[in-house]
């Protein structure tokens, strides 16, 4: 069974995490390095042929077999959607046995 079939549909494959003081401290550091992964993202879905080089350079892959090389699609909106979330989160709740937990409760927005 592949992992994609195991959670079903779109889910959240990587995400970045803080601790609230963290945030409540460095709001705006936290704010710009969300927008920069949002504009690598949108960068790197408009120029999948250009990410070949830089994958085979730090992963140490073949150049020629990183450029035949399926690529993830980023998100590109703003904020995460916790329907992306919510499935991996309830596959834990599930396997390890821990009270439900909804995926709101986990993602931060920054402020306006």
């Amino acid at each position: 069974i592949i992992f994609d079939d195991a959670v079903g549909g779109r889910f959240l494959l990587a995400g970045w995490f803080a601790s609230e003081p963290w945030l409540a401290k460095n709001a705006e550091t936290a704010k710009r390095f969300a927008a920069l992964v949002q504009q690598t993202g949108h960068w790197a879905n408009a120029h999948q042929h250009d990410t070949a080089p830089i994958l085979a350079r730090y992963t140490k892959i073949d150049p020629d077999i990183a450029a035949t090389m399926p690529r993830a699609r980023y998100g590109e909106t703003n904020g995460v959607d916790p329907r992306t979330l919510q499935p991996l989160l309830d596959m834990i709740v599930k396997y390890a046995k821990l009270a439900p937990l909804p995926a709101t409760d986990l993602i931060w927005m920054p402020p306006r």
